[in-house]
């Protein structure tokens, strides 16, 4: 059992370092953005959903920094 412990682990981490990386990358883009331009992104809505998801279920935004 500890081999797939490990491997649920390491998924873990590699979805947590993919996820960093994505959040860094609409923040530098959000940056070149208007408010109201952001606002007509897909991405956004995306973005809010999946954060009311995480707020529902308890976890909080992984941040590496």
């Amino acid at each position: 059992m500890t081999g797939l412990t490990d491997y649920i682990d390491r998924q873990n981490s590699v979805i947590r370092i993919q996820s960093s990386i994505i959040t860094d990358l609409i923040r530098l883009l959000m940056q070149h953005e208007s408010v109201d331009e952001a606002d007509l992104q897909p991405m956004v809505d995306r973005i809010n959903l999946a954060a009311k998801l995480r707020a529902d279920i308890g976890i909080a935004e992984v941040t590496d920094k």
